[in-house]
């Protein structure tokens, strides 16, 4: 009986010692980096993508025509390898780098550059939407082998943000696609979704939804751009799927991976005192914001939307999700982009108001709602959408937070068939067009990525004149009015700006994001 004893303590403490140890060191392959990430890459075709996911892909498979400098927003050559824009702003001629070969070995060309402009606005999916208010068929036309023409429909003030800025010009290899264009699939847009034949320094290896992606170095590869992509350092580039962020912060003190991407705010503050753990903070394009749909009673009742703008404690939500790391937003659009006003009224948490607002909306005893919201889009949402859920119930509003993988939300929503949404945008360049349009335009409703249906005359007529008129002065006059309408119908709830720390293992060097994307660019290595 007493050497059963000895023998279970013995186990204890065996147990107790190996709890206490630490977590074995493990060790990604050196000429590997290894990324782990909640977001799926929904698909690698520009002419099909709109989400941020798709983009940490596709970013390193293609090149565009022009791009901007790494971190910045300096335009800098690509594909092209000049530019001229004629004094009307109405014709812009790229001379086209040679020598520059597909992932399947064909040449790149002007006619790699028609075909593929024409493929996206045929597809006539998300990509190709706002690009047809300025452009057709015939806006791209081939001068030689290696010069194109663009010539806008209209005048285009962000025609040159445009090319810089966007992945849907991006450019795959004709002869590939055409080899599997079907009868079914005859711009090929089923296969395209995990597949790509582009021209950067990755070519897709491996895809396994829900799993992971692996991309390896292009051999043939003609170089980059120092200032945007240049040579890859490291043979492949993996992202790993995780959606538990505990797990993730667990594999990359083990060594398991490299970088960790979207983590929430108190698992960066333990890694920053890790030892082996750096933290990077990369500046977002990216705005954070819940979406009403005002097509939805009670939420068609503008009176009930500022009572809801006024529920929220904004710096104790900035403080808790984000530990004040980020920048508190009036309207869209963000401080550096053109047409943003510093004197844009913003809500601040009045619960005594917010109250009267209710009452006078007709619903003095509140009502119950669901709030959509996806940790694979955002990881600070599951806290977030909590808080969100306290703030409400002070107002008698019952929120039902409703959990759901990012493309199941997105759905939902074009379908216009929910209340309330968390949702993050990111703009592709720092121009007014696309943080007013997709947000307070009806052309852009649904498929367009405006899912507050808030339909405003004003604001439509606008927003199409923001896209064509040239003017930089009353453009920024048409930007104050559209956010001054967006504020004071309280469209969105509108909460910050994010800054996306970035957590790696202290041996990673020379890693990029751009704040458009937050995409790993070629020069990282491992020393």
């Amino acid at each position: 009986m007493r050497a059963k004893r000895y023998l279970v303590l013995l186990m204890v403490i065996c147990c107790l010692a190996w709890l206490q140890a630490p977590l074995a060191s493990a060790e990604t392959p050196k000429n590997e980096l290894v990324i782990a990430t909640p977001s799926e890459i929904e698909a690698l075709d520009p002419a099909q993508h709109m989400s941020a996911g798709s983009k940490k892909g596709e970013n390193i498979v293609y090149n565009n025509l022009i791009g901007y400098k790494a971190e910045g927003a300096e335009i800098v050559p690509d594909l092209a390898e000049s530019w001229t824009v004629s004094p009307d702003g109405m014709l812009v001629t790229f001379k086209l780098r040679k020598g520059v070969k597909f992932h399947d070995g064909t040449p790149f060309n002007a006619d790699a550059v028609k075909f593929c402009w024409d493929r996206m606005l045929k597809a006539d999916l998300a990509p190709a939407g706002k690009y047809k208010a300025y452009a057709n068929l015939d806006s791209i036309k081939v001068v030689d082998d290696y010069t194109v023409t663009f010539a806008p429909t209209v005048p285009t003030p962000s025609m040159m943000d445009w090319f810089a800025g966007n992945p849907k010009f991006y450019i795959n290899s004709p002869t590939y696609l055409k080899a599997h264009m079907t009868a079914d699939d005859p711009l090929a847009i089923k296969w395209m979704v995990n597949h790509e034949c582009g021209t950067g320094p990755f070519e897709l290896a491996e895809w396994e939804p829900d799993s992971k992606y692996t991309f390896k170095k292009f051999d043939g590869y003609w170089g980059g751009s120092e200032a945007l992509k240049p040579a890859p350092k490291v043979d492949k580039i993996t992202y790993k799927i995780v959606k538990d962020a505990s797990a993730t912060r667990m594999m990359l003190e083990k060594g398991d991976i490299d970088v960790a991407e979207k983590l929430p705010s108190d698992i960066i503050e333990k890694l920053s005192k890790t030892p082996g753990i750096k933290i990077k903070l990369a500046r977002d394009w990216r705005i954070v914001f819940v979406i009403m749909n005002c097509k939805k009673a009670p939420f068609d009742n503008v009176k009930v939307r500022q009572a809801i703008s006024y529920a929220v404690k904004y710096d104790e939500l900035i403080k808790l999700v984000e530990n004040n790391r980020v920048q508190r937003i009036a309207g869209t659009m963000m401080e550096g982009f053109l047409g943003y006003d510093p004197k844009l009224f913003r809500y601040e948490f009045d619960l005594q108001k917010a109250k009267t607002l209710m009452k006078e909306a007709g619903y003095p005893n509140g009502f119950k709602a669901t709030l959509l919201y996806s940790q694979d889009r955002y990881m600070g949402f599951e806290l977030m959408s909590v808080m969100l859920q306290s703030y409400l119930k002070q107002i008698g509003i019952d929120l039902t937070l409703q959990k759901m993988a990012w493309p199941t939300q997105m759905d939902t929503m074009k379908s216009g068939d929910f209340e309330m949404a968390l949702q993050t945008w990111t703009a592709d360049y720092p121009e007014p067009v696309d943080q007013n349009r997709y947000f307070f335009s009806s052309k852009a409703f649904g498929p367009g990525w405006n899912w507050s249906y808030w339909q405003n005359a004003r604001s439509d007529e606008l927003n199409d004149l923001i896209m064509t008129t040239v003017d930089t002065q009353k453009r920024i006059e048409y930007v104050h009015e559209i956010q001054k309408l967006g504020v004071d119908n309280a469209v969105y709830l509108y909460l910050y700006q994010a800054a996306t720390p970035i957590a790696m293992r202290d041996n990673v060097q020379d890693i990029w994001f751009h704040p458009g994307a937050t995409w790993v660019a070629s020069p990282v290595y491992k020393k």
